[in-house]
């Protein structure tokens, strides 16, 4: 049997977490490829992030526990995906301007960058 992921329902999402595990530049840069390529296992996202595939889980179980993605056990891959329709019930226009802010936010795989205050 699948190990099932545990994500908050969407009432018990939480604006300040999610706004919390936004304000990681590696969870960030994550959302960015995400929102750009869809749902993706840990190899790919942290070969483009540039961080260990151990940092990244990290990172993914962060964004879980947020509510901003969830996680799709399939074999031996773990397949992470932002929870984008039922997070703008939620919270409309969370998405859009993320994308929007994201944009033009320069990130390369060494060394992500922070969005200035």
């Amino acid at each position: 049997m699948a190990r099932q992921y545990r994500m908050p329902d969407l009432m018990d999402v939480r604006l300040c977490d999610l706004l919390d595990a936004l304000g990681d530049p590696v969870r960030l840069h994550v959302v960015k490829l995400l929102l750009a390529r869809g749902e993706n296992t840990c190899a790919p996202l942290a070969d483009q992030v540039g961080v260990s595939n151990s940092t990244l889980t990290h990172h993914l179980r962060q964004m879980r526990e947020a509510g901003l993605i969830r996680v799709r056990p399939e074999g031996v891959l773990r397949w992470s995906s932002l929870r984008i329709d039922e997070l703008e019930q939620r919270f409309p226009g969370l998405f859009s301007w993320l994308a929007t802010a994201l944009i033009n936010e320069p990130m390369t795989p060494t060394s992500p960058q922070r969005i200035a205050p």
